[in-house]
């Protein structure tokens, strides 16, 4: 498999539609390779989610190949980090958490993709509500806010303020913001 952006948008989609266990070698290598850009490898995570969820018996292979390359968070672009993680929350793989948290404790995670830790673990039905007020990101950026997040969660002021609605961050379960009336994450987020 070639690693170039060329190959990936001729060749990708042809094989997504014909993905199946016997892909999920080449996936895999595809996956591993250190020069592929970002925007390749979130669609090979989304191929290995899929291969997880149309072919049961190839679940945990898949499961394991998507906490491998968590596992190699600093490796990682913080992006692609989020999106393994979203595919593992969406294949249900609650026996990932310690891969999961890791990841965030070393701070390699795009928290604007699926959430910070607490989120994930709500998700995962690991807790019910947070702990500590979510991050607010910048609405052109993923990341939270140095200083803003403070201020918003009431830290510095000593207030509880709300954040502004354009700087809120869409949970993963909320309505997408299109209108559509789906949840976020079946909608917008793929």
């Amino acid at each position: 498999m070639r690693a170039d952006d060329d190959w990936v948008d001729i060749e990708l989609p042809y094989v997504f539609g014909l993905i199946g266990p016997g892909a999920i070698p080449h996936v895999t290598d595809f996956l591993a390779d250190r020069s592929v850009t970002t925007e390749p490898l979130i669609t090979v995570i989304k191929c290995l989610k899929e291969i997880a969820e149309k072919n049961p018996l190839s679940r945990e292979e898949c499961i394991g190949i998507l906490a491998h390359r968590l596992n190699c968070g600093a490796e990682n672009d913080p992006t692609v980090n989020g999106f393994l993680i979203s595919a593992l929350i969406d294949l249900e793989a609650v026996e990932t958490m310690d891969i999961i948290r890791h990841a965030f404790d070393k701070q390699v995670v795009d928290l604007s993709v699926a959430g910070d830790v607490e989120d994930v673990e709500m998700e995962f039905g690991l807790r019910t509500r947070r702990s500590k007020p979510r991050p607010v990101y910048h609405p052109f950026f993923g990341n939270p806010l140095s200083g803003l997040a403070e201020v918003v969660s009431g830290a510095t002021t000593g207030k509880n303020v709300e954040a502004p609605v354009g700087h809120r961050k869409v949970g993963r379960n909320d309505p997408c913001p299109c209108g559509s009336g789906k949840k976020y994450k079946k909608c917008c987020l793929q």
